[in-house]
């Protein structure tokens, strides 16, 4: 019958510490000596909870198995587990039995080379490695401590059978099986999602489940593995990897308005507490009473020196230095503040609430406040407009490509395509996931990726601060096209700075004949089938 956990409890978090148990593992036995009653027990529980795990992987479709460690005392106790589990003498699952996928270590591998057999050694080191000889082992023993270099992400079952003198031993064994999987934030929280390991036979008294009183942990979900296949290389995509990218302005500024999406200034007086920073002595203890309409007409700040003596200082000092050896500051001055009050009348600027723009002085203070968002919408204007040559600085190599990503594992939603390099597209959305089909089936497209882990990335500033952008796909099209693609359900104000730097990267890159013609669309249709209207409009 089905042995009860709850009654072995105590016995099981030490499981050596029976008496009947360390005496008949201290003896000296031959290997097809019986093992304690206690510890084939324990071997029963913890094997049908490890049979339980194989299975949900294998429903997941994970390519490696869950990996059981049995930590023992020495060679002896080795020999004769092995040879229980060779000769199924233990009433567990059938799938632990398999030798083949079993390994038996008598001592440190990593730090006794000389004594150890090198197959052995290659195997152990790359347990749950996918196309490495270990990728398929399913339990391994293991006499001696494994050492601090060794790595496996899959172990998820412990059997402690030796002494355990201090907690220091018992972090050790039990860090073995809690090696990260997976290093994605929780959506909610921010934090990384809790990973879990089974452990029986160790005394580890720090066990957040002993602390919170609950009986059993969350579901650990299973962590697939998302990596580049071999199988499917015809679909590799090479990128370039631009480090900088240099400019050279044209002397005479010009920026037309016409195509350029509009900024927004709004949440003015969630702000409004900043501004009395701007002139005169911060008054902390009053700033909830200020009233910024008053001290920008006390001060006697016009709108045309706001924007003479801060806006247009402010883009100067941010242009290219060769473009400022060209000209005197004084018609550089001059061609930026035309520019700005240009921009400033333009519809292209508004304020929300829309009445601030009829009245000056609330005007004055939303343009104060919007500061570095006007400063970061002319400079990205005038530079994607201006630059009479534009050159990518690239970094060595030249070119990263889909092949190269690291393999990473994940629990996020996943489906499988056909011309892709990886062997999976994790989908974080019904809008990516019909994105993607159709980017599949288009027969215009030679290969795709989704942008994750890939190593592509575009960096651009929002608000002063340097981030990085990701686009969500690349599709490699005939013709020598590619297609850099974003899925959006609406637009927020930080997609002005990123596409704003994504087309400065797509002009540099094209300027550069060995990269062949490079585009980036927005789409925001949740059925994907604007895909087929994007590509058409590129290769037509």
């Amino acid at each position: 019958g089905k042995l009860d956990s709850k009654t072995l409890e105590p016995k099981l978090k030490h499981i050596y510490n029976d008496d009947k148990v360390k005496t008949s593992l201290n003896r000296k036995d031959k290997k097809e000596a019986s093992l304690p009653q206690l510890v084939r027990d324990a071997y029963c529980l913890l094997g049908f909870d490890w049979q339980e795990t194989y299975q949900k992987w294998k429903q997941e479709k994970m390519p490696t198995p869950p990996v059981m460690i049995s930590a023992v005392n020495n060679t002896d106790t080795a020999d004769r587990i092995q040879y229980s589990f060779e000769k199924k003498r233990l009433s567990i699952i059938e799938e632990l039995y398999d030798q083949k996928k079993t390994i038996c270590i008598h001592s440190n591998i990593e730090n006794s080379s000389k004594e150890e057999d090198a197959e052995l050694r290659e195997v152990a080191n790359s347990v749950g490695q996918l196309g490495k000889k270990g990728e398929q082992i399913r339990h391994i023993i293991s006499v001696a401590m494994l050492s601090e270099g060794w790595d496996c992400s899959t172990v998820t079952h412990i059997m402690g059978l030796r002494a355990f003198s201090s907690q220091l031993l018992c972090e050790q064994i039990v860090g073995r099986g809690l090696r990260r999987r997976s290093y994605e934030l929780d959506k909610k929280t921010n934090m990384y999602s809790p990973e879990y390991v089974n452990v029986f036979g160790i005394p580890f008294a720090f066990l957040p489940s002993e602390e919170a009183g609950t009986n059993e942990p969350p579901p650990d979900p299973p962590k697939f593995p998302i990596f580049p296949e071999s199988s499917r290389k015809q679909y590799e995509i090479f990128f370039p990897k631009v480090q900088r990218i240099d400019h050279y302005i044209k002397p005479i500024l010009n920026v037309d308005f016409k195509n350029v999406e509009p900024l927004e200034i709004s949440d003015i007086r969630k702000m409004a507490e900043l501004a009395t920073q701007i002139y005169g002595e911060p008054l902390v203890d009053k700033l909830t009473k200020i009233d910024l309409e008053k001290c920008f007409k006390k001060e006697g700040k016009r709108l045309e020196t706001i924007i003479w003596d801060t806006l247009s200082e402010n883009i100067y000092d941010e242009m290219e230095i060769e473009w400022k050896k060209k000209i005197t500051k004084m018609n550089a001055m001059k061609q930026i503040k035309n520019l700005v009050d240009s921009f400033l009348e333009s519809d292209k600027f508004q304020i929300n609430p829309s009445s601030y723009m009829r009245d000056e002085t609330k005007k004055t203070i939303a343009i104060t406040m919007g500061m570095e968002k006007i400063v970061r919408k002319l400079i990205s204007m005038i530079t994607l407009q201006n630059s009479r040559d534009i050159i990518p600085i690239y970094d060595s190599p030249k070119y990263r490509s889909t092949g190269e990503a690291s393999p990473w594992n994940t629990s996020r939603k996943r489906k499988i395509f056909v011309k892709t390099h990886m062997n999976a597209c994790v989908v974080d959305s019904s809008w990516e996931a019909t994105h993607a089909k159709e980017l599949d089936r288009n027969n215009k497209v030679e290969a795709w990726v989704k942008n994750d882990h890939i190593g592509f990335e575009i960096p651009y500033m929002h608000e002063g601060i340097l981030r990085c952008y990701r686009p969500d796909f690349i599709a490699k099209l005939i013709g020598g096209h590619h297609l850099v693609l974003e899925v959006k359900g609406k637009k927020r104000e930080v997609d002005e700075s990123k596409n704003l730097y994504m087309e400065k990267w797509i002009k540099a890159v094209n300027s550069d004949s060995e990269n062949g013609q490079w585009h980036f669309r927005v789409s925001f249709d949740p059925t994907g089938q604007e895909v087929d209207k994007i590509i058409r409009e590129i290769i037509s």
